[in-house]
């Protein structure tokens, strides 16, 4: 009998139960940690610390796996290619989403407009009615107090009860129901123009989910009310009711049968108004719709009925009226039968009140009950993709793949995904044809393995870009303040072009009016009159306030705001990118929607057990060696074999070493992490390191730290000192550093007391500039290589062909798409040559080896200006060699070998961002943490150690000084073999250099007193005997920086003891 065994249910299959957790078993014991110094105390606290080694794929295979290299290759190739085009669908729906789709977000608001307007006729008439009951109550309670004479104190004080507390409420539901119907006609408003504002109608229907939520209860305590007030009616009713039986066992058979006449000719009239009402709605209706023959003939026949029932039950009151007049005196003349007339009134009255309070009490409902409906969130529909979900970007990536097979079959891909792939297919095709422009990879199992992780890690990309909120609104700005640099008719301005539009950025987050920002001080009269500048503001300001109205910036600028509104910071970059768009005559820098996806091989994340095993499996297909391991009875083994094989730790690391030669990157205290990344000419590794100190990798570990640590045994690590750390002492080698854009740090490894010159601040203080790191970390090699390469392949006329991607309209999108398809098998085949891999591999060897020289040079084990040599053009053991040499010379301004001092580092902590115009990217991070790895760096709070003087502490004024200039163009320009080093130079209209700028005949006087930025000023310095003292603004920042952590120190670990003039008041050190 054959046994048949279910199918395990995987992700790629779809759905499936829920799982039994497998067992856990403890990892093998960390390796122990080195033994602390003679006289030490032990620290107990271990931690785990991720560690990645790179380096060239080839040698790290074993021999068998040397094919393996080809095989990375060609995964990476298509990882990349998949990657981009998922980036580029993925602002295809975008763009299709603010341009096509809002149309259908106008549609639901729309008919939402309807609902509440109807919702709000009802409530009007709901008032009207209650007001009405109000009144007619009122009558009755008047009745009762005539007509009643047993209780009926009693009665009318139960009525007064329950009509008083229905007025108070009707008295609070109408300004509401005013509210809900301004806000009804500002979204009609709002819809119906030409082009509808979405986020000031999505405003709208905040505001208008805020009234209804208010108004339902009002609605609901109004039902109630009524409720009580029917239960009690029909309680007077049946009272009433009784008194009547009673009356009428006291009269005669004659006295019967007058009241009886008389109760049914009463009944007869409310039947003929009854009849009357009826006739004239159907003649409404007869009138107000468009009916044929038939039906005209139909209901002309039925309101003929209607008259001869009316004129029928006419002639009937007639003859009763008659009997009345006849039976006059005798009605008058008993007691009873008017007691039993006017009771009967009041039943009649009481039996009306009650048939309108149910009508009211059903139409409170409904209005309830639609108000609710009306009020949906449109946003809740699929029509906006799912931007901070990894299975968003998962689907996409899948999508963006061919299927031959099928595989996606069973995914219930997102709505936006659905309805805007066909344009996206089409635009990957040649024009008339079905024949793709470039290779689209195909989707397998690893690629569907491999999705999961691409969605994972795609997302912390989109959510920092979308944090660039201010970014976006200092291009428009600096965009209109160049244009205003130089207009027409005026003479010529230098303005403070990047100063004027930080100010207006800042007043657009801080939510000021433009009345409230003082873009000219008051000793700056300079300044020309900026034209349409309030315009320009006030239409930011409106764009920005419409989806962050009265927000905190920091609350703005929240990651995790960002990841659960996305859709808020989306259209606001939308927005504002179709205002920069609309101003043609302004150089904007304009941005994308979403991160732009890289021309170049990426790196493909491959760890996971799904991910190894399909990655095996492939290779096995493609008749490549496998580990024996994997193949048991010449079948490779099933994914739950594997799953269980790949389970313990022994059995994970024999695996990847049969594979790849980890003794040449791994050390003894590193552990493997199972994880690599690699594009297939240089690999990642993942290992783990348990260590005493730690170096957090980011803001969130930095804030997860314990407060009062000790740092006694630490010897390298990073601390905030706002969290007050101890275990420093005066016996460290403190160090202050300030970084920067121009000079990455700045660094003073002495009190301000001991620099009294030049001769002592340069002995004590260094500096590495950002040219210095750009030629250190080889960035100039590589743009060299790069336009060699350009050259040599004419790749530039493909990337000249290129249109924007920075596009806010479909047209714009879809030509961006069409001309990127036509050039893509070109840029392709330019980007996937070995050469480009491995000039980025020697570009990571270049930037590591940059980074531990500028800590070396922190340690004073180095001096700023050592020799080197880059990666591509030495080895290991030469640049080991040379630094030997180096060393061996004499050079007394380095620490002596004898100070085994440990060296603590004062850091600044700036928010620096990490590329500036005009200047190399910088490592801001990257650079601290590597010099956190040699040594302590504490992290302390910059507040204003620029601008406050090192010596007495008072604030430093700004160096300034003439300015010329000119009209000319320039350029920076240098003559090989005659000037050492480029100069700016005047250039005429052809592009001809015509002399020096600093020589230009046409040089006038543009600004009397300009900022020498690095530069500041201490007037009448009592330390330097009341003598105008001149800091170079670093040295002096990064001097008292230092002096922070030495008070520190001296007090004891007192957090307040920071100097008064570098404090925030109570608040020392922020996070």
């Amino acid at each position: 009998m054959t046994q048949t065994r279910k199918r395990k249910a995987t992700a790629e299959a779809g759905p499936s139960k829920p799982r039994k957790p497998k067992r856990t078993e403890p990892a093998p014991p960390p390796p122990p940690p080195p033994p602390p110094p003679a006289g030490a105390a032990v620290n107990t606290e271990l931690k785990t610390q991720f560690v990645v080694r790179k380096c060239k794929i080839g040698p790290l295979l074993r021999e068998p796996y040397k094919q393996y290299k080809n095989f990375f290759r060609t995964l990476a190739e298509d990882y990349s290619v998949l990657r981009q085009d998922a980036m580029n669908f993925v602002l295809l729906i975008l763009i299709q989403f603010f341009n096509t789709q809002q149309v259908e977000l106008v549609q639901i608001y729309t008919n939402n407009i309807t609902n509440v307007q109807r919702s709000i006729n009802q409530l009007n008439h709901y008032v009207r009615l209650a007001e009405q009951l109000l009144t007619e109550l009122l009558s009755l309670i008047t009745n009762i107090n005539q007509n009643i004479d047993t209780d009926s104190e009693n009665i009318t004080a139960a009525l007064q009860g329950l009509t008083a507390p229905i007025n108070n409420l009707l008295d609070q539901l109408r300004p509401h129901i005013q509210d809900v119907d301004d806000i009804v006609h500002q979204m009609h408003a709002a819809v119906t123009q030409e082009n509808p504002d979405i986020a000031n109608v999505n405003q709208l229907h905040d505001r208008l989910n805020h009234s209804v939520t208010e108004l339902r209860p009002q609605i609901n305590a109004v039902q109630a009310l009524i409720t009580q007030k029917l239960q009690y009616l029909r309680q007077t009713k049946t009272r009433i009711e009784n008194d009547i039986t009673d009356i009428l066992d006291r009269l005669t058979q004659e006295e019967r049968t007058i009241i009886n006449i008389i109760t049914q000719s009463r009944d007869t009239t409310e039947r003929i108004e009854s009849g009357r009402q009826m006739l004239r709605a159907r003649l409404n209706q007869f009138r107000r719709e468009d009916l044929n023959q038939a039906e005209i003939l139909l209901q002309s026949q039925l309101n003929a009925q209607l008259r001869i029932f009316i004129q029928n039950q006419q002639d009937v009151l007639t003859a009763s009226q008659r009997y009345q007049d006849q039976q006059r005196q005798t009605i008058e003349a008993s007691a009873d039968i008017q007691q039993c007339l006017q009771l009967d009134t009041i039943k009649r009255q009481l039996q009306q009140i009650e048939k309108q309070n149910t009508a009211l009490f059903q139409l409170a409902e409904i209005t309830s009950q639609q108000l609710s409906l009306a009020i949906a969130e449109p946003e809740g529909r699929p029509l906006f993709p799912k931007l901070t979900d990894a299975t968003f970007w998962s689907h996409v990536y899948r999508k963006v793949a061919i299927d031959p097979n099928g595989l996606n079959r069973t995914i219930q891909f997102n709505q936006s995904i659905q309805r805007n792939f066909p344009d996206f297919d089409i635009s990957r095709k040649i024009a008339g044809s079905e024949e793709y422009a470039y290779t689209v990879p195909t989707l397998d199992r690893l690629h569907i393995a491999i999705s999961s992780q691409y969605g994972t890690t795609i997302i912390q990309n989109v959510v920092m870009h979308l944090l660039n909120t201010r970014l976006w609104i200092v291009r428009i700005f600096k965009g209109y303040f160049v244009s205003q640099q130089n207009p027409p008719d005026q003479e010529f301005h230098r303005l403070p072009i990047m100063t004027l539009a930080k100010k207006a950025t800042d007043g657009i987050i801080s939510h000021k009016r433009f009345d409230e920002i003082v873009f000219r001080e008051e000793n700056d009269d300079e300044l020309p009159i900026f034209e349409n500048l309030n315009n320009l503001y006030d239409q930011v300001r409106l764009i920005y306030e419409a989806e962050f109205p009265g927000l905190n910036y920091d609350q703005v600028d929240d990651y995790s705001t960002a990841s659960s509104h996305p859709l808020k910071y989306l259209r606001l970059s939308y927005r504002l990118l179709q205002l920069a768009t609309s101003m043609h005559d302004t150089p904007i820098k304009l941005w994308s929607l979403i991160p732009q996806g890289s021309h170049s091989i990426v790196h493909v994340l491959l760890s996971g057990v799904t991910v190894l095993y399909r990655l095996f499996k492939r290779a096995h297909e493609n008749h490549l060696p496998v580990p024996e391991r994997l193949i048991r009875n010449n079948v490779f083994i099933r994914l739950t074999d594997f799953d269980n094989a790949y389970f313990r730790y022994e059995e994970k690391r024999d695996l990847w070493n049969d594979v790849f030669d980890l003794a040449r990157i791994q050390d003894r205290e590193l552990r493997l992490g199972f994880g690599m990344k690699t594009d297939g000419h240089m690999i990642s590794i993942l290992f783990e390191k348990i260590a005493q100190n730690f170096v957090p990798q980011n803001k969130k570990e930095i804030m997860m730290q314990k407060t009062q640590k000790n740092l006694t045994n630490w010897t390298n690590g990073l601390y905030p000192l706002y969290k007050n750390p101890v275990g420093i002492t005066a016996e460290d080698r403190i160090v202050g550093i300030d970084p920067g854009v121009r000079d990455i740090i700045c660094g003073v490894d002495c009190d301000s007391g001991e620099m009294n010159n030049k001769q002592t601040t340069k002995e004590h203080s260094f500096f590495i500039s950002n040219s210095s790191y750009k030629l250190r970390s080889g960035m100039s090699w590589l743009k060299q290589k790069e336009l060699q390469s350009r050259t040599q392949t004419n790749i530039q006329a493909s990337y000249d062909r290129l249109q924007t991607r920075k596009a806010c309209s479909n047209e714009g999108i879809m030509q961006f798409l069409n001309a990127f398809s036509g050039e893509r098998t070109e840029i392709h085949r330019f980007m996937r040559s070995w050469q480009h891999r491995e000039h980025k591999g020697y570009a990571y060897s270049n930037r590591k080896m940059a980074q531990d020289y500028i800590a070396r040079v922190v340690l004073g084990r180095t001096k700023a200006g050592e020799d080197f040599k880059l990666a591509h053009s030495s080895s290991s053991s030469s640049r080991r060699k040379k630094r030997k040499r180096f060393r061996q010379q004499h050079q007394p301004e380095l620490r002596p070998l004898t100070d085994i001092r440990r060296t603590v580092i004062a850091y600044g902590d700036a928010n620096i961002r990490g590329t500036y115009k005009g200047n190399t990217p910088i490592p801001v991070k990257s650079v601290q943490r590597a010099i956190a790895e040699k040594a302590i760096v504490i992290t302390v709070d910059e507040f204003r150690t620029s601008v406050t003087c090192c010596h007495c502490h008072r604030r430093l004024n700004n160096a300034t000084s003439e300015l010329h200039g000119c009209n000319h163009r320039k350029k920076r320009h240098r003559i090989a073999g005659v000037e050492k080093r480029s100069r700016m130079k005047c250039i005429d209209e052809e592009g001809n250099i015509i002399h020096l700028s600093s020589q230009c005949p046409d040089r006038r006087l543009t600004r009397q007193n300009n900022t020498i930025y690095p530069l500041k000023l201490c007037t009448q310095c009592p330390v330097n005997r009341n003598n105008d003292l001149y800091w170079q603004r670093d040295i002096n920042a990064a001097t008292n920086i230092r002096s922070i952590l030495v008070e520190y120190i001296n007090s004891n670990f007192n957090i307040g003891s920071r100097p008064a003039a570098l404090s925030r008041g109570r608040q020392d050190q922020g996070s």
